[in-house]
């Protein structure tokens, strides 16, 4: 996983570099699984990459699920102060999902909230899950912590979350999920706080084009561009750490990206 972590930051951040220049304003969204949390070689390596990139790091958030978090409490805590002193947002994914949720978040310096896809799909049906979405929003509206609703597959729903005041949604009402070399599905809003990320684009549940749902857009085509071709997958299992910096690079080189 820490190899596809490596491999993933490498990837999106070069998209973005070769695609800053007329860009439309649209923001980024990369998950950091749980496992690279812990390591310094990770935030080093992450570090340099955006220093190479030459990106404006205002465009890029990084996702971090609640579990993950949690468990690798004062490694997120290095992580996130890290990158959010440069000018990188981040995102606390799924949640709801984990322990002590609420406790934490007065610690863990995050922009937003995306609450977790479990409870937003049965909110209009659950007087239970609605009133944990309700509670969510609440405490991260005292916080000053924007809101992100996953999953919203229909009006109804989407309706609720409006009413309610969540700020973003994302889901199959919103756009599908789509590869980068198509995301103009999510610019075709015309929303300038549109966002992008790999479950597909999210936008403020209030702004206006949102009662006609965007096309679904046809499954990419696999390109050599998409996933490591060449990746040892034995090799990562014989050696489960993640590789330092430098090893890192040869890496990359090897899986010609």
């Amino acid at each position: 996983m820490e190899a596809i972590d490596y491999w993933v930051v490498h990837h999106a951040l070069e998209t973005l570099r070769s695609r800053s220049a007329g860009a439309s304003p649209l923001s980024y969204w990369i998950n950091i699984s749980g496992q690279s949390l812990g390591e310094e070689q990770f935030l080093a390596f992450v570090s340099d990459e955006v220093v190479q990139s030459g990106i404006v790091p205002s465009s890029v958030c990084f996702e971090i699920t609640e579990t993950a978090a949690i468990v690798n409490l004062s490694s997120a805590l290095r992580f996130i102060s890290s990158l959010r002193e440069r000018g990188f947002r981040f995102a606390l994914d799924d949640f709801g999902t984990g322990l002590s949720p609420f406790a934490q978040l007065r610690t863990l310096p995050v922009d937003y909230i995306k609450i977790a896809g479990r409870f937003i799909a049965s909110m209009v049906d659950s007087p239970i899950d609605l009133a944990i979405v309700e509670g969510i929003h609440h405490i991260a509206r005292v916080m000053r912590i924007k809101t992100v609703a996953e999953s919203v597959q229909d009006d109804a729903t989407l309706e609720h979350l409006t009413a309610m005041g969540v700020d973003y949604a994302q889901g199959n009402r919103m756009g599908r999920a789509t590869s980068l070399n198509a995301r103009a599905v999510g610019a075709s809003c015309g929303n300038e706080s549109a966002g992008f990320s790999a479950r597909g684009p999210f936008r403020p549940t209030g702004s206006e084009g949102h009662n006609d749902p965007l096309p679904a857009p046809p499954p990419p085509e696999p390109t050599a561009s998409m996933r490591p071709r060449s990746f040892d997958r034995g090799n990562a299992l014989n050696n489960p750490r993640p590789p330092d910096r430098h090893t890192a690079r040869r890496l990359l080189a090897r899986l010609d990206i």
